[in-house]
């Protein structure tokens, strides 16, 4: 394999808007959350983008997954679509977010491979480290265990799309970068009960009991989990970054650097929202992983990159967004 101890030119971590010019670039996923802030990054560049819908190519199905790579022909894709959402859909279809996410990695690095993409820059989670991990994961932590039992279907499939680059760039050298998130927010997230997430579920939570004057909120578990949390606008930034300067099928931890609390994390959201009344903590309710938080010392070796936006502004910027589009933000989607 490739050595991934050199680090990049020392360029702060900066985009290289020379990188992009001319070239087309597929980004699935991209009217999602994280793939519509890529692509507005990507807009600013002299590429060409597509973004397919579903309706348009469904990737879980082979022929059209092929029918895609070979209709646009892109020099590099960014794989950002997946099937997902908090632990309460989890709980409700492990199965389909097991086999979905599953085969669309496994089509869409296939039909990269057939199609002669010089890259695919696929975006994992961190639900794919095993569930007995008590602090920092590193990239090695992998490979040593299972994967918590709330996350494990969603998890695993994800971490297959890690060992079929691996092996695809054994026989083949074809070029997968698969990158580890953290937990993302921000602008554009999804906000209904049924597909939110931790940081989405409590916004909604805290501007409605601010807005209706509600003394007490309910807050899911003990608080005491600690978690990492990324600004989706810096995330978008992280993974062009990978897709210019990084070259090799070992996963890659993208996250802030620093665990927070959800008790730390409710009470900035509160002081962010202005919320004052009493805050319960429902411990009946499943935690999840106690900890969970990404060693990203490669991250800071191989792409020279670190987050801009801290928690607290990250969280003002979220809110404002969520505030000024709230009917729309809380529709299933």
């Amino acid at each position: 394999m490739p050595d991934t101890t050199a680090a990049p030119a020392q360029d702060g971590g900066m985009l290289r808007p020379a990188f992009w010019r001319h070239k087309k670039v597929l980004v699935t996923g991209g009217a999602g959350f994280l793939g519509s802030h890529i692509v507005d990054v990507l807009s600013g560049f002299k590429c060409e983008t597509f973004a397919p819908r579903r309706h348009e190519y469904d990737l879980v199905n082979f022929a059209e997954a092929k029918a895609c790579l070979d209709n646009f022909q892109p020099d590099l894709v960014i794989h950002g679509a997946a099937y997902g959402g908090g632990l309460g859909m989890m709980q409700v279809n492990p199965a389909k977010l097991y086999y979905d996410n599953l085969v669309m990695g496994a089509n869409m690095l296939e039909a990269g491979r057939l199609a002669g993409v010089a890259k695919v820059v696929v975006t994992g989670t961190a639900c794919s480290y095993p569930g007995d991990i008590g602090d920092s994961m590193n990239e090695d932590d992998l490979w040593k265990g299972f994967p918590h039992k709330s996350v494990y279907h969603y998890g695993l499939s994800k971490k297959m799309m890690i060992v079929q680059g691996m092996i695809y760039y054994e026989q083949y050298q074809f070029n997968a970068v698969h990158l580890i998130l953290a937990n993302l927010y921000g602008p554009r997230d999804t906000f209904h009960p049924d597909r939110s997430h931790v940081v989405a579920a409590l916004i909604r939570r805290f501007v409605e009991a601010k807005e209706q004057g509600a003394a007490r909120i309910e807050v899911w578990g003990s608080g005491r989990p600690v978690r990492d949390f990324l600004y989706v606008e810096d995330c978008a930034q992280v993974v062009l970054r990978a897709a210019e300067v990084y070259d090799d099928p070992a996963p890659v931890n993208v996250g802030p650097g620093r665990g927070t609390s959800i008790r730390e994390l409710v009470e900035t959201l509160s002081d962010v929202v202005g919320y004052t009344g009493e805050i319960a903590y429902d411990s009946s309710k499943p935690d999840g992983q106690r900890v969970k938080t990404l060693d990203v010392g490669r991250m800071a070796r191989c792409l020279g990159w670190r987050p801009a936006t801290s928690l607290r502004e990250g969280l003002r910027r979220t809110v404002d967004w969520y505030r000024h589009n709230k009917a729309a933000a809380d529709q299933k989607s």
